[in-house]
């Protein structure tokens, strides 16, 4: 990385921004980081995600990790550790694979400011769950499809209010500790397992969920929810991804109205 691009992507992360990119929409954003051609933009792009203290934003910051410009994600990098919401899967998951020393640098500190606003403000009056993912049942055959499912739910789950993510790798000891000191706040833990059904020209996914109590590992029942679709190929991943996505974001729904239910 240039060491213009590293001093100026300092400056744009700690400076307060443009009146237009505040008022870009983040669907507006997110689809620059995406697709625009110029790098300049994306990473323009991704700081300004970063700024809208959204969870909305979390998702595309995700995607802009996997940019083929080491500036590029960094700023992605750089917008999650200012939104401070969660990401730590996607975040992990980049920290193994990437390359740059100045990347790493800020993934690393991205995952200390979500671990520590996890157990300070994340766990403040307006919180009211408190939410960790077990392993998927992935029973699939993709790999893939693991990451599709999780990143569904916490999609869905973010638009919710009152809905914190436990860090990735946090331990039972840190569990009870935060939750200790936020006794308004109930933990669950979700296991989600994903089936599919193949037949000629058409496919349906379900996908159930296992639900837990977070830290302590007793079972408190499951939601479930299946998408399917005709005529399509069955060997279609990009049409799996789609009903996965929809059939774990509405399990995701399902269990968020359990929660209010149960509260």
């Amino acid at each position: 990385m240039a060491r213009w691009l590293v001093v100026g992507l300092v400056c744009l992360f700690g400076a307060s921004l443009s009146g237009t990119a505040w008022a870009e929409s983040i669907a507006e954003l997110a689809e620059k980081l995406r697709t625009h051609e110029d790098f300049r933009v994306r990473t323009q792009a991704a700081l300004a995600l970063g700024a809208t203290a959204s969870k909305k934003a979390i998702p595309p910051l995700c995607d802009g990790l996997d940019d083929d410009v080491d500036t590029v994600r960094a700023a992605s990098a750089g917008g999650m550790a200012r939104l401070a919401l969660g990401g730590e899967d996607c975040l992990e998951r980049r920290l193994r694979v990437e390359t740059s020393s100045n990347v790493k640098k800020m993934i690393q500190k991205a995952l200390r400011l979500i671990a520590e606003g996890a157990g300070a403000s994340g766990l403040g009056p307006s919180a009211k769950y408190y939410i960790a993912f077990k392993a998927v049942d992935n029973g699939t055959g993709r790999s893939s499809v693991s990451k599709v499912a999780v990143s569904a739910m916490r999609s869905r789950i973010a638009d919710g209010k009152g809905f914190v993510f436990a860090p990735a790798r946090e331990s039972t000891k840190q569990a009870k500790k935060r939750l200790r000191k936020s006794p308004h706040v109930v933990g669950y833990a979700l296991k989600p397992k994903v089936s599919t059904t193949k037949t000629t020209g058409e496919l349906l996914v379900t996908c159930a969920v296992d639900l837990y109590d977070y830290p302590g590992g007793d079972s408190l029942g499951g939601v479930s929810r299946s998408a399917g679709k005709s005529g399509i190929d069955e060997d279609d991943a990009g049409e799996e991804d789609g009903l996965v996505q929809k059939a774990c974001g509405q399990a995701a729904g399902e269990f968020m109205s359990l929660a209010a239910r149960v509260d």
